[in-house]
């Protein structure tokens, strides 16, 4: 038996008893074969990043399940006809359940105004320091020693193929 994730996202509009109901008949599949699910972690309603069948919102749920791989292709079938389900994606599980962005620590506005102005005091400082060290060794380099400038293109490549027409009159 091997260790999965499984990511659902559900339309926005489904009631809490209809999500459970739904969870309860899929992951009776799962179980079927001598599988167990481990853990069940709701994320909730999050926008997409780009409309799915018209819906601009899904409800997203993670789960952690061990099955036989032999029984995984009919239940991405199952997944597939049920249209309440916007997308699923199945994968070898790597550990614990990831926690959701949302749950994560959050940075405040003064944090990130205070960090955006730390950098670009850096860069500055940083791009000042860069010309300050670029003149200095400009000025302190003898003509002789001074890279070359390269020549134009239409110095040192002739022009193939190309003449001038010149008309007469008649």
């Amino acid at each position: 038996m091997n260790k999965y994730e499984i990511v659902y996202i559900f339309r926005s509009s489904l009631t809490s008893e209809e999500l459970d109901a739904k969870l309860q008949n899929f992951h009776a599949l799962l179980t079927r074969d001598a599988g167990q699910i481990s853990a069940v972690e709701h994320w909730g309603k999050r926008q997409l990043a780009y409309p799915i069948n018209k819906e601009r919102n899904g409800y997203y749920i993670v789960a952690q399940f061990e099955t036989e791989p032999a029984s995984l292709p009919d239940f991405e079938r199952i997944l597939k006809l049920d249209d309440q389900i916007l997308r699923s994606l199945i994968v070898l599980s790597e550990g614990e359940l990831p926690i959701p962005p949302s749950r994560t620590t959050r940075t405040t506005r003064t944090t990130r105004t205070m960090r955006t102005t730390r950098t670009t005091q850096t860069a500055r400082m940083t791009q000042t320091a860069r010309m300050t060290q670029t003149l200095m060794t400009r000025t302190s380099l003898s003509p002789e020693s001074r890279p070359r400038k390269r020549p134009k293109r239409s110095d040192h490549r002739p022009m193939l193929g190309r003449t001038r027409r010149i008309s007469r009159l008649p």
